[in-house]
């Protein structure tokens, strides 16, 4: 939830040179590049991990804080109308579970 929004911008970070290599024992960093998602894409993930039924409880109840905190991040996006309707249908859903 708290970084919802940044999963929606691309991320690339080039380490700097070392001069320490493999063969000598050293760790040679590697770039890490990662495409921005579609909000859509990001509420789909989380719900695919909640709906799995070895998901445990603690792990739902934290999807749902996440539910409710992109319901937030995303309210300002282009296009997510649908996102956000699917977000509060998400939350509505376990509105009376005495676990959740």
């Amino acid at each position: 939830g708290e970084y919802g929004d940044l999963l929606l911008t691309p991320y690339s970070y080039d380490p700097p040179p070392t001069e320490a290599t493999e063969a000598e024992g050293g760790v040679v960093s590697e770039a890490v590049n990662f495409g921005a998602l579609e909000p859509k894409s990001v509420v789909d993930i989380v719900e695919e991990v909640m709906n799995r039924h070895t998901c445990p409880l603690e792990v739902k109840s934290r999807a749902l804080t996440c539910f409710v905190k992109l319901r937030e991040r995303f309210a300002d996006k282009p296009d997510s109308e649908a996102t956000l309707e699917k977000l509060a249908v998400l939350v509505r859903k376990h509105e009376g579970s005495q676990e959740l």
